[in-house]
């Protein structure tokens, strides 16, 4: 009978184990969605990118797109999405990147130009499933 008891105690705390090990922050029906523009300037004059909710937020401070990304909690399906207007006054051409990262792995990368003495957009886009 103590086998039996000491069998099923050790099942049981075998499966208590098992169960706390899973990462709970695992969630299937959400993402996380990086927006990351490399390297930051102060020539993009509109930054856009979709929010959490799905709506597009506009930053015409390039400052306020700290460190040059931003992230954000989506709920899949998502249609992650940045789009950047840029002013070049400079003699040089302008290179940058657009990326977007879902739970930290690349998915997309947009290379864009900005030639000297005027203006450019670039998008970036990814359907998150």
């Amino acid at each position: 009978m103590k086998k039996i008891n000491l069998l099923l105690s050790s099942l049981l705390l075998l499966s208590v184990f098992l169960f706390s090990s899973c990462d709970k922050d695992d969630d299937p029906t959400t993402a996380t969605v990086e927006y990351k523009i490399t390297p930051m300037n102060p020539h993009f004059t509109n930054i856009q990118y979709t929010d959490a909710n799905g709506n597009f937020v506009d930053i015409t401070d390039w400052e306020q797109f700290v460190d040059g990304k931003k992230t954000v909690t989506v709920k899949k399906p998502f249609p992650a999405r940045i789009k950047t207007d840029i002013v070049n006054t400079t003699t040089e051409t302008l290179y940058y990147d657009l990326v977007i990262s879902v739970n930290g792995e690349i998915k997309q990368v947009v290379s864009a130009t900005a030639p000297p003495q005027s203006n450019s957009m670039a998008v970036a886009e990814y359907s998150v499933k």
